[in-house]
């Protein structure tokens, strides 16, 4: 769990300081993380913004780096409605949602904070940048291939807003900030058991040799889903 907190800001004066505080302030409240530093300086153009998090490391430390052929994939929560929702703020579509509620997604602090505890996780990450992209460092990073199953994915909550291809929404989505975390089949039964409160949490997929993120269809195809989501680029 996060305690400590650290901001480094610049700003060019086209941000109020009051009010950009007192929002910090509710969202460090709102996840029982307390300000012990950082530095603010002026900038001649732009807003720049550094935070560090600093918390206690549980039992296990979860990285990226350690799923292995034969782990199951577990998704928290179902996504897809960050990026309905912005698509709602864009003015590219006009859904019946908040328009500003993928800004107010929570991390899953205490989900992963039990997940930091228990026997069997092997690798975690978030989604900050769509299902596909985020899975797919993990594969890259443990060197293994990710394979979800569509008959395993639940796109019920989609439904409302007829989209065109809800499965797209579900794989794409970032600012969802969901977790998807690899679990040793060993430990399958004691993990889903640890996991009874978290009434969210799926299976949605397995890990094999090779790499690389697909979607297996329900009709038994292969799709490459590694680029689904946001790619961030520097330049």
């Amino acid at each position: 769990p996060p305690l400590y907190a650290l901001l480094g800001i610049s700003n060019d004066g086209s941000i109020d300081m009051i009010e950009f505080v007192d929002a910090l302030k509710k969202v460090l409240n709102f996840y029982s993380v307390i300000l012990i530093g950082g530095d603010t300086t002026s900038s001649k153009k732009g807003v720049f913004l550094s935070l560090t998090i600093i918390g206690h490391k549980n039992s296990n430390l979860l990285r990226r780096s350690g799923a292995k052929i034969g782990d199951l994939v577990y998704l928290s929560r179902p996504v897809g409605l960050s990026k309905v929702s912005l698509e709602k703020e864009l003015g590219v579509n006009c859904f019946d949602i908040d328009a500003t509620y993928h800004y107010k997604q929570v991390a899953e602090v205490s989900l992963g904070s039990l997940l930091g505890k228990i026997i069997g996780i092997t690798s975690c990450i978030d989604i900050s940048d769509g299902l596909g992209r985020d899975i797919g460092h993990i594969a890259d990073a443990s060197k293994v291939c990710v394979i979800l199953d569509e008959a395993k994915i639940d796109l019920s909550h989609l439904n409302r807003f007829n989209l065109d291809d809800p499965l797209r929404y579900f794989l794409s989505s970032g600012e969802e900030y969901a977790l998807v975390f690899t679990v040793d089949g060993k430990f399958k039964d004691i993990v889903e058991h640890e996991l009874q409160k978290f009434l969210s949490v799926i299976q949605i997929g397995e890990v094999v040799e090779g790499e690389g993120v697909y979607l297996k269809t329900k009709n038994g195809v292969l799709y490459n889903i590694s680029n689904f989501g946001y790619e961030h680029t520097t330049g």
